[in-house]
This record gives structure tokens, C-alpha cells and sequence, in this order.
């Protein structure tokens, strides 16, 4: 009884963290009405990255909140696969893009091969997020649906790193382990003090400079 209950919770884990695949490679989303591309399969997706371009070659036009992605040297934007690897050219992501927008899967892998995350896309809105440790358990934590939820990240040695809140398909803020500590460039902080205090000097000189001129103006006699 206690290895049909165990077996049972494992479907379950195994069911939450994919989606229904049929037999032609193409995967419906539960919560998108999107097609996405199987990326499990091995050939599928060496086929994508043959295909793919090199994210490091796209070009990015408008502002930060509504970036578009450009092939070199195209007016239009682009439509396809991007990709971006490790330093020895292991895979990290592929990713849809429509019209220079996220339009589909946005998959990430860990250097050990085990997929890290999958978020869906639809123009560029999250739709959906599933999240798994480096050990290949999807976490449980995670739970984006229809661009609302939380999702949680993971190093490349399964320790928690972030965790990202989405809203309305948008990101809205992370969260980070207590003993996860940020460097602090010390020259760069000093050098920006610097130059606010040169500005406050200058500032400071020139309202006094002003302020005689006025005054003399005032009082031609004194």
C-alpha cells in the first residue's frame, strides 16, 4: 500500500511539472493557448539550436520596458529561437521570440544537463513559470499561472537563490536569501561621492557668485 501511495505521488510531482505531449513534438500548455515546442526531445531540440541565433548577435531597440529584438542588419524584428550557452558551449536557454517579443518557451538548463526552468510567453507577458533543482525534482513552490504567482530559483548546486513575483504577466520584484550578499565596489561609491560633492561645491560657489551680483546690482553705491 505504501509503494502504490508513493508511486501515486510521483505521478502527481511528475504531471505538475510537464504538460500533455503529443506524438508530434508539439506540447499544448494548460494555461496558454500557445503550441510550444518539446524541447525534451533531443533531436527536437538540437534541431532548434542548428536553427537558433546567438543572443550576443541581436540587437535591442526601444526602451527597457519594451525591448525588441532585431536580427543584424534587419528592419524588422526578429521571429525564431535564440540561444544563449556556457562558457564551453553546453546549452543554457533557448527561447521563441515573435515579432522581437518572447512568444512561447523560454527554456534554461543547468550545467549538468537537467532542465532549470520554463517559462511561456505570450508577446511578451509570462503566462506560465515551472522551476526544477538541479537534481531534476520539480520545485513546489512554484506556481505562476496566468502571470500571477511566485517562482523560485535555484543555483547550479541546488541552493535557493531568488524568489521572482509576477503579476499581470509582468515581473514585480525579487526576494533573496539572507546569505546571498551583494559586493560593494567601494572605488565606484567613493568616486560618486566625489562627484556629488563637486557638484554641490559648484552649485554652492555659484549661488554665492550670483547672489553678490545681485546685490551689487541693488546697491550700485556699495
Amino acid at each position: 500500500m505504501k509503494k502504490l501511495l508513493a508511486a501515486m505521488f510521483v505521478a502527481l510531482l511528475m504531471v505538475g511539472c510537464g504538460d500533455e505531449q503529443e506524438d508530434n513534438g508539439i506540447v499544448e500548455s494548460n494555461h496558454s493557448p500557445l503550441k510550444t515546442i518539446d524541447l525534451d526531445n533531443n533531436a527536437t531540440r538540437n534541431l532548434v539550436i542548428a536553427k537558433a541565433i546567438d543572443e550576443d548577435k541581436l540587437e535591442v531597440k526601444g526602451d527597457c520596458c519594451d525591448e525588441i529584438l532585431h536580427a543584424p542588419g534587419e528592419q524588422h524584428p526578429y521571429t525564431g529561437w535564440v540561444k544563449s550557452t556556457y562558457e564551453d558551449g553546453s546549452i543554457f536557454s533557448l527561447a521563441q521570440y515573435k515579432d522581437g517579443k518572447e512568444n512561447g518557451s523560454w527554456v534554461q538548463w543547468y550545467r549538468n544537463g537537467k532542465k532549470m526552468e520554463e517559462t511561456i510567453f505570450n508577446n511578451g507577458k509570462i503566462l506560465k513559470v515551472l522551476v526544477w533543482k538541479p537534481d531534476g525534482i520539480c520545485c513546489p513552490l512554484t506556481n505562476v499561472v496566468n502571470g500571477n504567482g511566485l517562482a523560485v530559483s535555484y543555483d547550479q548546486s541546488g541552493k535557493e537563490q531568488r524568489r521572482s513575483n509576477y503579476r499581470n504577466g509582468e515581473w514585480v520584484k525579487d526576494r533573496f536569501p539572507s546569505y546571498i550578499v551583494f559586493p560593494l565596489d567601494f572605488a565606484r561609491v567613493e568616486l560618486c561621492v566625489s562627484r556629488v560633492q563637486q557638484l554641490l561645491l559648484r552649485n554652492q560657489v555659484t549661488s554665492e557668485v550670483i547672489g553678490e551680483t545681485n546685490r551689487k546690482s541693488a546697491h550700485p553705491s556699495s
